[in-house]
């Protein structure tokens, strides 16, 4: 699945913190594949800054905003994703940084 930095940051906050061993599994293996390797953090210019509150945030060089990648995400982990971000549409917590996951994921083809 072809997704932006920010996709990919967003895609793992939105994974669950817990679940059964299965689970557990699929959401492991998703954080690696979604997270970002050490030539990818020097190439984007990938940078974690806390803010005045104690927030942590990433930030990247502007020329990678719409940068894409091909991240190998499985079936299980697009549905876990799928059913995370479902969740949050339905109790009214979806924010305009979930969007194009959001459309993404529920266009993907899953079994």
């Amino acid at each position: 699945m072809e997704l932006t930095i920010a996709e990919r940051l967003m895609a793992q906050t939105v994974l669950p913190a817990k679940g059964n061993f299965v689970t557990v599994r699929i959401i492991m293996e998703a954080q690696r594949v979604l997270g970002f390797t050490s030539d990818e953090i020097e190439e984007f210019g990938l940078k974690a800054e806390v803010g005045a509150e104690g927030q942590v945030s990433t930030r990247w060089s502007p020329e990678h905003a719409d940068t894409v990648r091909d991240v190998p995400l499985t079936t299980a982990a697009l549905d876990i994703i799928k059913e995370a971000l479902g969740k949050l549409n339905g109790a009214g917590e979806l924010t305009a940084q979930h969007v194009s996951l959001f459309e993404k994921v529920h266009a993907a083809k899953t079994e």
